[in-house]
């Protein structure tokens, strides 16, 4: 065998940048009617009731635990209301949840996650559900691991997320001439070789991850023993190729398909915010005239208040709270446009 330079590099497991759970999990279980069976959840469930969580506040830890205390089939079909995102943001929460989820039997609940998002690309098969729900919703660099990193790509052949930075060093894409091996059985040179491993290219710039090269290198050394098994590694190589472009034509795809769903979510999560602040805009003005006030009277400036402007239901209790606030804060408006106070 000619001698070549070692063109592996260390190169750590990514771990997925955690994210702030999402509030779709209390929706979720709203919509879900049924019967509470007599058995209870399984250990890798039940187990989260002794995990520690002294780092998050009095709340979230009731939060969990009460999740947790729900019987397993119950806990099941709630995530299966979730997308992959809501899955991830679970993932990441605890690490009884990364077990739960990781385990083969929640394969069908990833499932159906995905199922709920129509136009998804089928999962990468080198990948499972969780690092393949990482790929697609986590917004770190998988390379540097730095969270929201500028200039994020996501490359189809290599099948990661790559910030500018990485994208354009050096010491990790490395171009042909850096690279100094000769395959064998010698069947294929360098460069076609080469050609055929995933590689990154943004322009001008980019190149191969010696890491990459290497395990197809050892690979094609382990398969390849002579010309006929030569030409199945090929075959088996053009083909995953192949998948792989494949996949980056539905990537795109349903990229501007989430790109209008997430538009769509956002102006319906505009419009409900705005029905909550009219009602309860209408609901404090209601209980001012109660007290004495004339509407007319009443400064429009006060839908502007701090304490009217919240996105949450008006109850009696915080009425008692805020009315005095309010009250005061309409004298003063009054006093300052010269009105008469009513």
């Amino acid at each position: 065998m000619a001698k070549r330079k070692n063109i592996s590099k260390s190169h750590s497991d990514i771990e997925p940048y955690p994210k702030r759970r999402s509030n779709r999990l209390k929706c979720a279980l709203a919509d879900v009617k049924l019967a509470i069976p007599t058995y209870r959840a399984s250990e890798i469930v039940s187990a989260v009731a002794s995990s520690s969580f002294e780092a998050q506040s009095t709340d979230a830890q009731k939060n969990l635990q009460d999740l947790l205390e729900m019987p397993e089939d119950i806990f099941r079909e709630v995530l299966r209301h979730l997308d992959p995102q809501d899955l991830l943001n679970l993932f990441h929460s605890a690490s009884v949840f990364r077990t739960f989820l990781l385990h083969k039997s929640s394969a069908p609940t990833w499932a159906a996650a995905r199922a709920n998002l129509p136009g998804l690309p089928p999962r990468i098969k080198s990948m499972n559900e969780a690092s393949y729900a990482s790929f697609l919703f986590d917004k770190h660099c998988e390379i540097c691991q730095v969270p929201y990193a500028s200039g994020q790509n996501t490359f189809w052949d290599i099948q990661m997320r790559v910030c500018s930075a990485c994208q354009f060093s050096r010491s990790i894409f490395l171009p042909e001439n850096s690279f100094e091996f000769q395959p064998q059985p010698p069947f294929i040179d360098k460069k076609e070789f080469l050609s055929l491993v995933p590689t990154m290219f943004c322009g001008s710039l980019g190149g191969w991850m010696p890491k990459i090269v290497q395990n197809h290198l050892t690979q094609y050394e382990e398969m390849v023993t002579d010309e006929d098994s030569f030409k199945q590694w090929r075959a088996r190589m053009n083909k995953e190729r192949e998948e792989r472009r494949k996949w980056c034509d539905y990537h795109y795809d349903w990229l501007r398909i989430d790109a209008e769903r997430c538009e769509r979510q956002m102006e319906q999560r505009k419009e409900g915010n705005l029905e909550i602040w009219r009602t309860r805009y209408k609901d404090i003005t209601v209980r001012l005239i109660a007290l004495g006030w004339k509407e007319e009277v009443i400064p429009t400036q006060l839908a502007q208040h701090p304490q009217v402007k919240k996105l949450q239901q008006l109850t009696d209790e915080e009425w008692i709270e805020i009315s005095p606030t309010l009250v005061e804060y309409i004298k003063t408006q009054i006093q300052d446009a010269g009105m008469v106070e009513t």
